[in-house]
């Protein structure tokens, strides 16, 4: 049976090659990544935007635009995992949320003007939501946000805003009278201060700066109610972490694939190394959680393309990809040898990606929090009580199974 031209693997196809000519009207070619010294992270956001994908993203039905979010996120970060965590929460988040609150506000507001510079690769954002004491803990930020008359005046400090340094917009997460509550603030106002980036082990070449901020800002600058502002972050944050999920599993895939045209070329002292068992068995190994991680992440797209996908799912993705990516990269890594842990080889990139996604748009922990949380009731209550009878039958032979002490209890 043949696959129709609308069903979403085909289009999913067909979305990674437009992407890949998209990339290479850019200068950029996943076959042939530059170094990350070498990546002009703003530049190239300007360049992407200027062939018409950002708008094709959003201009795009749900379906179409979610696919082509998926292919774009991964094509990139086979270029740059950090070109494109930059990327990814420009056009995801900040964007993303500027076009659902403009349409509101109307035609000429800060919102909205943001949108359309976004389209011409003139503005780009970056998100504000963690804090120097409270980390990702968004429920105890700081940031304080007093409203006087029509205006907010904002006073406090955002650390590891990814993006801070190239961004000119920023969404911002507030704490006001209301509840948190988001602003879209223009990084160049003179009230704004950014931080030099912070040194880190990876992600080059999207950095992370401290922003600290004393602004008045038009009420129009709000996005959302007041004290909405974390139930929208929630929403979008299901974004980052979806794609956080996927380009993690793509990631292990294309290492294994990597080392496998490596290890066929490498010759040992038998021949190919990869003829050696030892080797070809850990490659299969890679291959099959590789290969489980990418039916996990198809499955849960597709339940985001129906529109089904739940919080809990999205998190289970990202904790076991991200986990996933990791061990399989670090176990191709180690069959590159001494190849595997230069810059001049993708897998150490990779590996400090796949990393960063166990910290990055909810740390492992939280993901955890998320899933605990949303476990089912347990249902094996007749099980239990069955395997205790013969617990006990065993242990106290000959007594009736009502008199023996209870399975919970001591003995």
């Amino acid at each position: 049976m043949t696959r129709d031209a609308r069903h979403p693997a085909t289009m999913l196809e067909a979305a990674r090659a437009h992407v890949r000519d998209v990339l290479a009207q850019a200068g950029l070619d996943p076959e042939a990544p530059p170094p990350a010294t070498d990546i002009d992270v703003r530049g190239v956001i300007t360049r992407l935007s200027s062939t018409g994908l950002l708008e094709e993203r959003w201009s795009s039905s749900e379906v179409e635009g979610l696919i082509l979010c998926r292919a774009t996120a991964e094509e990139v970060a086979l270029v740059n995992p950090g070109l494109a965590l930059a990327y990814s929460l420009h056009s995801e988040l900040v964007v993303g949320m500027c076009r659902r609150f403009s349409r509101g506000a109307g035609q000429g507001s800060p919102a909205d003007e943001f949108v359309t510079g976004a389209g011409n690769g003139e503005r780009i954002g970056c998100v504000a939501t963690t804090e120097d004491h409270t980390g990702s803990n968004l429920s105890m930020v700081q940031l304080h946000a007093a409203r006087a008359g029509g205006r907010w005046c904002l006073r406090g400090a955002k650390r590891y805003t990814t993006s801070g340094d190239i961004a000119t917009d920023a969404v911002v997460l507030a704490a006001t009278e209301h509840g948190p509550t988001l602003f879209l603030v223009d990084l160049d106002d003179p009230g704004v201060h950014r931080s030099e980036p912070f040194s880190t082990m990876g992600m080059e070449p999207s950095n992370a700066v401290r922003l600290e901020l004393d602004v008045v800002l038009d009420d129009r600058r709000r996005l959302g109610p007041p004290g909405a502002g974390l139930l929208i972050v929630s929403r979008f944050l299901r974004m980052e972490r979806l794609v956080a999920g996927l380009t993690s599993a793509r990631l292990a895939t294309e290492s294994v694939l990597l080392a496998r045209q490596f290890l066929i070329g490498r010759q040992g002292p038998g021949g190919p190394l990869i003829e050696s068992p030892a080797i070809r068995h850990r490659v299969a190994a890679g291959s099959a959680t590789a290969a489980s991680l990418a039916a996990h992440a198809d499955q849960v797209f597709e339940r985001a393309v129906e529109g089904t996908v739940t919080d809990l799912q999205v998190a289970e993705l990202k904790l076991v990809a991200a986990r996933g990516a990791c061990s399989v990269i670090d176990d191709m890594i180690q069959l590159l040898g001494g190849r595997g842990y230069t810059e001049h080889f993708p897998l150490s990139t990779w590996w400090r990606a796949a990393r960063l996604m166990r910290i990055g748009g909810g740390t492992d922990e939280v993901m955890l929090e998320i899933i605990a949380a949303g476990l089912p009731a347990p249902s094996r209550a007749a099980l239990l009580d069955h395997c205790a009878q013969l617990e006990a039958r065993h242990l106290y032979p000959g007594r009736a199974a009502d008199a023996a002490p209870d399975h919970l209890g001591a003995p």
